[in-house]
């Protein structure tokens, strides 16, 4: 089996990125249509980690145009992203890996591995 490539895990990454911002909205209870939804990521800034940010935008609706979705450059390490229902405050921080594999095999499984496990404050 050959190492994963660029292109396929920023791919695998935009795939983790939508199933984090879909289980999200779905904590929320809110709609990709909802204005209370806001996406907060905190990630280095290289594809690999970036592209889950596709990934949410495309779950959530959000994007930098409607000002509901920020991008915060973070040091090397593990991501973080935050989706909040501005009226109510609560807020979900899916759960994402801590790295990625360099050069190794990586699936969406990998970058998201718990689905059900969203920590809601």
């Amino acid at each position: 089996m050959k190492p994963i490539t660029r292109r396929a895990l920023a791919a695998t990454a935009a795939v983790a990125g939508y199933r984090m911002g879909e289980a999200a909205l779905t904590a929320l209870n809110l709609g990709r249509a909802s204005e209370d939804r806001e996406v907060v990521n905190y990630s280095p800034r290289q594809c690999q980690f970036s592209s889950i940010v596709d990934g949410l935008q495309a779950a959530t609706g959000a994007s930098l145009g409607q000002w509901n979705l920020s991008l915060i450059e973070a040091k090397a390490g593990p991501t973080a992203s935050v989706v909040r229902n501005k009226r109510t405050g609560q807020s979900v921080h899916p759960a994402s890996c801590r790295r990625f594999p360099a050069g190794g095999h990586s699936t969406a499984a990998d970058i998201y591995p718990h689905p059900n496990r969203l920590a809601i404050r």
